[in-house]
């Protein structure tokens, strides 16, 4: 999977007449048809795909559209599928839901994709790990892809996601039993099963030890990244299109939040925008629908209840660039404070499963500091 190599030479002058959304609908409308059938070249629609994909990445309604077509049509060719799965590039975090159906997806039997495909779809996983929604949630499909280590063509990139997945509470009795019998039954080809054990180990080394006389001749096995490059393209074509939104947000002031909807485990750290008490003359950030709003009303806006919203909300964060609150300054670093004491508390246990929250609150507050240009001591003092 070469990231430095696009696809566009290859596709015609399709990309030049069709958007993305379009061709991926071309793509919904011939690919659960025979051949024989098809009104145009799916070849040459794949192609397109592939290459606007490359330039631009896969918004995530797209994503999921164009995945839901990979796992369920069996009337594309293989060749074809490669081609859509290597430029499967998202411009955004990937949702839990397309993880979900690739999960579903696995497996020997005829409703499912063929094993190349199912191979493509985990690598794939594998590339996209650091850009999902919520990583914990592989956690939660840990039983469907252990239970496909069967599978001998799927299980070095089965070994290589569980490995990263793996927690104390996965490690089972029953799970190591099965893998060391795995371990037995393949001779020498078995380093992708030796390195998921070894993780395994290092977990609960009084279990395994000794079991294998293999697992102490042979050097450590390293899960390595598939392709270090696509994803570096990947990163890049996020980057461009969250500055691509930003730049929009600033021109038309448009103020989006997701009242009602219901927020991912992990951004539920971060409290939403609310002003609970308004004085009367005042009003708050929520009230805030244009610039003429923003610009009349500037010094007569109330804070809101947590500052910390700040970290994930762009219209609070244009409102403290611009007024320089100092108590709101003061706010946002004893919130800080406050959550990296706790997290630090939870690390010194041993808990790492909740070690994501800290990530991302990391993530937002680069992100709050690049655009502020304001650094807390807090912040400073835990990324050193």
């Amino acid at each position: 999977m070469q990231a430095t190599t696009s696809p566009k030479e290859d596709s015609g002058l399709a990309s030049r007449s069709w958007t993305l959304e379009e061709a991926i609908a071309q793509l919904e409308d011939v690919a659960f048809l025979p051949k024989a059938q098809r009104h145009v070249n799916v070849t040459d629609v794949a192609k397109t795909i592939a290459s606007l994909a490359y330039e631009s990445g896969i918004g995530t309604d797209l994503l999921d559209r164009l995945v839901t077509v990979i796992v369920k049509s069996k009337n594309l060719d293989q060749t074809t599928t490669t081609n859509l799965v290597k430029n499967l590039y998202p411009s955004e975090r990937v949702q839990l839901g397309i993880v979900a159906k690739i999960a579903c997806a696995l497996g020997p039997t005829k409703t499912k994709p063929s094993p190349a495909t199912q191979n493509l779809l985990l690598r794939w996983l594998i590339l996209v790990y650091d850009g999902l929604e919520d990583q914990s949630y592989i956690s939660k499909l840990y039983a469907v892809l252990f239970d496909n280590l069967d599978m001998i063509s799927l299980r070095r990139s089965l070994c290589h996601i569980l490995s990263l997945a793996t927690r104390r509470k996965h490690v089972k009795p029953f799970r190591i039993q099965a893998l060391m019998e795995l371990i037995r039954n393949t001779g020498d080809e078995e380093k992708e099963l030796m390195g998921l054990l070894r993780v395994f180990k290092s977990y609960y080394p009084e279990i395994i030890v000794g079991e294998t006389g293999s697992l102490r001749r042979r050097a450590t096995y390293i899960f390595k990244h598939p392709d270090t490059e696509w994803t570096a393209h990947m990163r890049a074509l996020q980057e461009n299109a969250a500055k691509a939104a930003a730049n929009s947000a600033q021109r038309t002031f448009q103020v989006v939040r997701r009242e009602g909807v219901k927020r991912s485990r992990i951004e539920v750290v971060i409290p939403s925008v609310q002003t609970s008490k308004v004085h009367q003359g005042y009003a708050s950030l929520e009230e805030l629908r244009s610039v003429r709003d923003f610009v009349q009303k500037l010094d007569k806006v109330q804070l809101p209840n947590q500052i910390a919203s700040a970290l994930a909300d762009p219209l609070v964060q244009k409102y403290l660039l611009l007024v320089e609150n100092t108590q709101a300054t003061q706010r946002m670093e004893s919130w800080l404070a406050s959550f990296f004491e706790d997290e630090l508390d939870i690390i010194s246990s041993g808990d790492m499963d909740t070690s994501e929250h800290l990530e991302y609150v990391l993530y937002l507050l680069v992100g709050y500091a690049r655009f502020t240009k304001v650094g807390s001591s807090d912040s400073q003092l835990i990324v050193i």
